[in-house]
């Protein structure tokens, strides 16, 4: 076929839009034909050309399409490097969930298979994806399945795959703080005389010796020297992904002795990551520009859109697997389904007659189960809902009695030892001040037409003087819509995430974006403070009436907070 040599061509030359176009001229002789064979083909090229060039959306969409023709085929091996690629661009967007579970859909398909290469590369990006979600111990496990599996392959084991699971593994290591291990596994490897011509990947060890080094002693004489030289290689080679983990390295190095030289190395993070598109990339980096740049305003509007993109991509690429997930699941049940046909005409009358008994007994306990969930159900809202109430006025009596009690008790015995007035007075205006916040939280709520002005001025007032504000979506939400007793939980419950954030956080940048459906309304809460481990948030009582709040309504609130990282909530509630 004439298309397909052109596109071939275009690709050889890097020419990507031009394979792009033919290649879609492809897919519509391919669906014009019905020719599933060149179908296959076209989607996946669509999927490869856009991965290549960066559009990682419209790439995940195509390689779906390609992967489900191949399982409709029964052609295993292929759908699991389809299956392969779709994991590996969830991962680049920072969905380490999905990807873990289109990699784990992915080894299914190879069961029984030899396979090895690709179960190896399955396996070892699970491993990755359970280090960025911090369970190392997971890591390893499937790290050690990588490795163990890539030698069972009776071809050359392929030397870029074996660097990059030991690779993995060292930082795995690093990320316990067992530096011995993981720098002498890095130095093991850069001593290899097929590593050291391979600049990408010699460039890649370089970095992350160099990174682990600092690690274990921030005051080593040849971290530097290290990052440096793996920045210059990857500079010459024209490696932007690569660089941008470079200037990340160099960033957090010079973070606290050269803020201008920090600050350079997170811009030049961020100008690659543009230039590869990388969503996460550029919120990372960001990440580091907002703490050493003095005015981020430009910075923050994109910083906004971007997260959002990259939440709207995930949800995208989720829902598309969603479907073929079900379709898949769908093929075994209509398996399942057939054999026991079989099994039903062998003996006809007896089962239907069974079945017939089950089914009336299965209504019958159906409707008995039904009834008493409702009851249980109507007993547990009302309890919900009257029990948060209550968590709620407990805490403010508690702070009542424990700080302001305590302060007015302390004033009191200042004045009875003649304390100086000064001092007085001070104790009795931070008294007077800590009186307002408490007026402002007990206050009742306007829901009528100044909700909106009300909860806005709230954010504003709880905003501290030296950090900044960014509330969107807001004046788009049809607040008249909904119900008052969920206006003023929404109320209280960003009032308290405003009051945890002033008392703890130390947050510059404070971001909270309003949106709603046809039937749910949604808050998402972000601030680049220091963030808390699940630990300290499982003990603030504050935070956890806020659950309570909030299931009271049968909406969720999830938190997602770590130790130095920030402070995010998303808030669910059913219009």
């Amino acid at each position: 076929m004439k298309t397909k040599n052109r596109i071939k061509n275009y690709a050889k030359a890097q020419k990507y839009d031009s394979a792009i176009f033919y290649s879609k001229e492809l897919l519509n002789l391919s669906r014009k034909f019905s020719d599933s064979t060149y179908l296959e083909e076209a989607n996946f090229r669509l999927g490869y050309y856009y991965k290549t060039t960066g559009r990682l959306e419209e790439a995940f969409t195509y390689y779906n399409n390609s992967f489900k023709i191949l399982r409709d085929i029964s052609d295993s091996t292929s759908a699991a490097s389809r299956l392969t690629s779709m994991a590996n661009i969830q991962k680049g967007l920072g969905d380490y969930v999905g990807s873990k579970i289109t990699a784990v859909d992915g080894l299914n398909y190879l069961k029984n298979n030899l396979n090895f290469k690709r179960i190896s590369s399955l396996e070892h990006i699970i491993s990755v994806c359970f280090r960025e979600l911090k369970d190392y111990q997971s890591a390893l496990r499937w790290n050690e399945k990588a490795l163990a599996t890539l030698k069972k392959t009776k071809e050359d084991i392929p030397y870029t795959s074996l660097v990059i699971i030991k690779n993995t593994r060292a930082i795995i290591l690093s990320n316990q703080k067992k530096y011995v291990e993981s720098i002498s596994i890095l130095s093991g490897l850069m001593t290899d005389s097929l590593i050291v011509n391979n600049q990408k990947e010699y460039a890649r060890l370089l970095s992350n010796l160099g990174y682990v080094k600092w690690l274990e002693n921030k005051n080593n004489s040849v971290s530097d020297s290290l990052l440096q030289k793996a920045f210059l290689i990857r500079q010459q080679i024209d490696d932007s992904q690569g660089l941008i983990a470079s200037c990340i390295h160099l960033t957090q190095y010079y973070f606290d002795s050269d803020k201008s030289k920090a600050l350079r190395f997170a811009e030049y993070a961020y100008s690659n990551a543009r230039k590869r598109n990388s969503l996460p990339a550029i919120i990372e980096s960001f990440g580091y520009i907002f703490q050493l740049k003095k005015d981020v305003n430009e910075e923050a509007k994109i910083y906004h859109e971007v997260n959002e993109k990259l939440k709207q991509v995930n949800q995208k690429n989720r829902e598309t697997y969603a479907v073929t997930k079900f379709e898949n699941d769908k093929l075994i049940e209509d398996n399942i389904i057939k054999d026991k046909q079989v099994l039903i005409e062998k003996n006809q009358k007896t089962n239907y007659l069974l079945g017939l008994i089950a089914i009336c007994f299965l209504v019958l306990l159906g409707g008995y189960f039904f009834i008493q969930r409702t009851k249980r159900l109507k007993k547990e809202k009302e309890s919900a809902a009257l029990k948060a109430i209550h968590e709620t006025e407990a805490e403010l009596s508690r702070r009542l009695h424990d700080d302001f009690g305590g302060k007015l008790n302390n004033a009191m015995v200042m004045l009875q030892n003649k304390t100086d007035v000064n001092e007085v007075l001070d104790v009795v205006d931070e008294l007077y001040n800590q009186s307002r916040n408490f007026s402002r939280e007990i206050n009742v709520v306007d829901t009528d037409e100044n909700f909106e002005e009300e909860l806005i001025e709230m954010l504003r007032f709880r905003t501290p003087s030296d950090s900044k504000l960014i509330h969107s979506g807001i004046k788009d939400i049809k607040w008249s819509s909904i119900a008052q007793i969920k206006k003023i939980t929404l109320f209280k419950v960003l009032q308290e995430l405003m009051i945890n954030m002033g008392k703890y956080s130390n947050a510059t940048l404070i971001s909270i974006g309003f949106s709603a459906t046809s039937k749910t309304l949604k808050v998402d809460y972000g601030d680049d403070g220091d963030g808390a481990t699940n630990k300290e948030l499982q003990t603030k009582n504050g935070l956890r009436n806020t659950e309570k709040r909030i299931r009271a309504l049968k909406g969720s609130i999830t938190f997602d907070s770590e130790k130095g990282n920030g402070f995010r909530a998303e808030i669910k509630i059913p219009k």
